[in-house]
């Protein structure tokens, strides 16, 4: 038997320098953990479409998703979880926590400062590479 898998999309979004994330709500998965804004891909969504409704529905900001930053798959027990990473641009909106309890804006050298799910490592480490190659 195959364990369920989830389609997730996620948004880097940049500004001056600093990387938008979120703090999850305390009765969630990974309680008051910090992630990248996103969500579940609805069925039949592509993961482009989703991310920049995520982002809408959880910051307020309208984005352009970009470019690709990569999709990774993570094994929690009981669920993989497939992330479709994209650089996304603000095209409208100040960002605001609508569905975390608190949003920041951090430098990339102040990630390690903050606690992230397990899946995150590898996503934040392949878009630093592509920034700086970028």
């Amino acid at each position: 038997m195959t364990e369920p898998r989830t389609r997730v999309a996620v948004a880097i979004i940049e500004k001056e320098g600093k990387l938008l994330i979120a703090q999850r709500n305390a009765g969630s998965s990974f309680p008051l953990f910090w992630e990248l804004p996103g969500g579940r891909c609805s069925e039949g969504e592509d993961a482009a479409t989703c991310v920049a409704r995520e982002v809408k529905e959880e910051t307020g900001l309208t984005v352009q998703p970009e470019a690709s930053a990569g999709v990774f798959q993570h094994s929690y027990p009981g669920l993989t979880v497939e992330i479709h990473v994209f650089f996304c641009r603000i095209l409208a909106g100040e960002a605001r926590p609508c569905q975390s309890r608190k949003i920041a804006w951090i430098r990339w050298d102040e990630i390690p400062k903050y606690t992230f799910p397990p899946a995150n490592d590898r996503i934040f480490s392949e878009a630093q590479r592509q920034r700086k190659s970028g």
